[in-house]
């Protein structure tokens, strides 16, 4: 797929997580009258964030279009790292948007709910 068919994909992955209750926390925090230094770390948070929810639809979204998945099946079809997505996963489980289904391999099987 060239980088160019990507895009609405990546920007439906963005919109989705631009909704995220934590994406809204963390960009609802006034910075009105900090210092330059306060300014530059929450900016740098919020980029933080809307990374890890960019990424984390991106899981959604594979699950949903792939049907449930392993943790390497997940890993091979979005490039992240296993350490990268088992940080997401459990951020998802926690939030109640993944869910486990079995197993395969040798490794939970996951779902989007």
């Amino acid at each position: 797929m060239s980088e160019l068919a990507r895009y609405p994909k990546k920007l439906d992955v963005a919109m989705e997580a631009f909704k995220s209750e934590r994406l809204r926390w963390i960009m609802g925090l006034s910075v009105v009258g900090a210092k330059a230094s306060e300014t530059e770390r929450y900016n740098q948070i919020a980029e933080d964030v809307m990374i890890d929810e960019m990424r984390r639809q991106m899981l959604l979204v594979e699950l949903r279009n792939k049907g449930p998945l392993t943790m390497k099946e997940l890993s091979e079809s979005t490039g992240l790292g296993r350490k990268e997505l088992l940080d997401h996963m459990l951020a998802l489980r926690k939030r109640g948007a993944v869910t486990e289904v079995g197993e395969r391999e040798n490794e939970y099987v996951y779902k989007a709910t």
